[in-house]
C-alpha cells in the first residue's frame, strides 16, 4: 500500500516536469520531505484525519503561480497528521506543532511571531475544521520560504473577530482591524465569515500577516466592494476575473468565494487583496476549468504548457469530473496581475476515477470515528 509520502512525491515530479521554468525535482522534494516529515509514512489505507485543506480531504495540496516578467512558483500546502489511529483536533494540532519544530530545524524559521499569538489560535481544546496547516513556496533556484495557517475560529464561530483583533495588535498592527472588518467584512460575520489567520516565518520587515475572509451567497460587485479599499485595487479587476472563471454565474452560492488581505507593519491599510474563486464548483468539469485557467494566462506559449500539465497530472480524462482545479485566484502586483490555481491530488474523493490505483476511502466512517474519539476524550 502506497504511503503519502509516495503519492505526493510522484505528483510533483508530474508537476516539476511540466512546468517550465519552475524548481526542478529536486529543489521541491527536499521541501516536501521536510513538510511531510513524521506523518507521511502514513498508509493509505488508514482512515484519515479528514483535511479541509481542499474538497477531497487529502491532508495536502499543491498550487501554481503565474506572474508577468517572473518565474512560476510552485506551492505546498499541508495538514500534518497524527500518528494516532482515531486522532482528535487536539492530536492533529500536536502534529502541526512538532512538524513547527523540524521546520525550524531544518531551514532555521523564526517562530517569534508565532509564539506571540498562540495561544489564541490553540486552546486546550480547539474547536473549527482545523488547527495549523503550513505552507511553502518554492522556486527554481532560490531558497523557500514558508508560511503557517491558524483557525481564527479556534475559540469559537462567534469570537472570530476578537481572536483576530487581539493577534494583529499583539504582532503591532491593531490599527489594522477596524477597515479590516469595515470593508472586508462590510455585511457582517454571518455572510463574511473570517476563515484563516496566516503568518510569513520571516525575519523580514516585510513579513506578512494575512487575514482570509470566506464571502457566502455574494455577488461580483459585493466582492468589488469588499476588496476595492486595498491600494493596488483596479476598479473591474473583479468583474472580468468573475466572468472569465465563472462566466454567467450572478450570485456565487454554491461554494462561497474567498478573499485575502495581507499587511505588514506600519500600515493600516492592507499591502494587497487577493480573491480566490472556488472554480471547480462553477465549471462543468476540469476540461472546462482548464481553458479558463489558461485563457486568462499570458498568450502563447504558457497557455499550452498550462493545459499539458493539468493534462499530465490528472492521471483521468478532464471532462470526466470537476475538482482537480479547484480554486482559481488573482491579486494585482505592481508588475500585473498574479494568478494562482490551486490543485488537488484527488487522494481520498477523486471525482469518478482513482488516479494512480489509489483507494477510495470511506470518509462518513473516518469522520464519524474521529467525532467519537472526540467524545470520548472530552468525556
Amino acid at each position: 500500500m502506497k504511503t503519502l509520502t509516495q503519492v505526493a512525491k510522484a505528483r510533483l515530479e508530474v508537476l516539476c516536469s511540466h512546468l517550465p521554468g519552475g524548481p526542478t525535482v529536486g529543489e521541491a522534494s527536499r521541501v516536501l520531505e521536510a513538510m511531510m516529515h513524521g506523518w507521511g509514512e502514513r498508509s493509505l489505507d488508514l482512515p484519515p484525519f479528514p483535511s479541509h485543506i481542499g474538497d477531497d480531504h487529502s491532508p495536502f495540496e499543491f498550487s501554481l503561480a503565474f506572474a508577468a516578467n517572473s518565474c512560476p512558483e510552485l506551492r505546498l500546502l499541508v495538514e500534518a497528521q497524527s500518528e494516532l489511529s482515531n486522532p482528535t483536533l487536539r492530536d492533529v494540532a500536536e502534529a502541526g506543532l512538532k512538524l513547527n519544530t523540524e521546520l525550524s530545524r531544518r531551514f532555521g524559521l523564526p517562530m517569534d511571531r508565532f509564539e506571540a499569538v498562540r495561544d489564541l489560535f490553540l486552546p486546550s481544546e480547539p474547536e473549527g475544521a482545523f488547527a495549523l496547516w503550513h505552507a511553502a513556496c518554492v522556486w527554481r533556484g532560490r531558497a523557500p520560504e514558508f508560511k503557517i495557517y491558524l483557525n481564527p475560529q479556534s475559540q469559537g464561530e462567534g469570537r472570530a473577530r476578537e481572536v483576530v483583533q487581539e493577534a494583529l495588535s499583539r504582532l503591532g498592527m491593531g490599527d489594522a482591524a477596524e477597515q479590516l472588518f469595515a470593508h472586508g467584512g462590510y455585511r457582517g460575520p454571518e455572510l463574511d465569515e473570517i476563515c484563516y489567520f496566516s503568518l510569513d516565518l520571516s525575519r523580514s520587515a516585510r513579513a506578512r500577516v494575512k487575514i482570509y475572509y470566506r464571502h457566502h451567497s455574494v455577488t461580483a460587485a459585493e466582492l468589488e466592494q469588499a476588496l476595492s479599499y486595498s491600494a493596488g485595487h483596479q476598479p473591474g479587476d473583479i468583474q472580468r476575473f468573475a466572468e472569465r472563471m465563472a462566466p454567467g454565474v450572478e450570485r456565487f452560492d454554491k461554494k462561497p468565494v474567498g478573499s485575502c488581505f495581507s499587511y505588514v507593519q506600519g500600515s493600516a491599510e492592507p499591502l494587497a487583496a487577493t480573491l480566490h474563486l472556488p472554480i471547480a464548483h462553477y465549471a462543468a468539469n476540469d476540461q472546462v476549468s482548464a481553458a479558463r485557467i489558461a485563457r486568462g494566462l499570458d498568450a502563447g506559449p504558457l497557455q499550452d504548457a498550462y493545459v499539458n500539465l493539468i493534462e499530465a497530472f490528472a492521471g483521468r480524462p478532464l471532462a470526466a469530473g470537476s475538482g482537480l482545479q479547484s480554486y482559481a485566484s488573482f491579486r494585482r502586483e505592481p508588475g500585473g496581475l498574479r494568478h494562482t490555481v490551486y490543485i488537488s491530488p484527488e487522494v481520498y474523493q477523486p471525482s469518478m476515477f482513482h488516479p494512480m490505483g489509489l483507494p477510495l476511502v470511506d470518509l462518513e466512517r473516518a469522520e464519524h470515528k474521529n467525532d467519537n474519539a472526540a467524545a470520548q476524550k472530552s468525556a
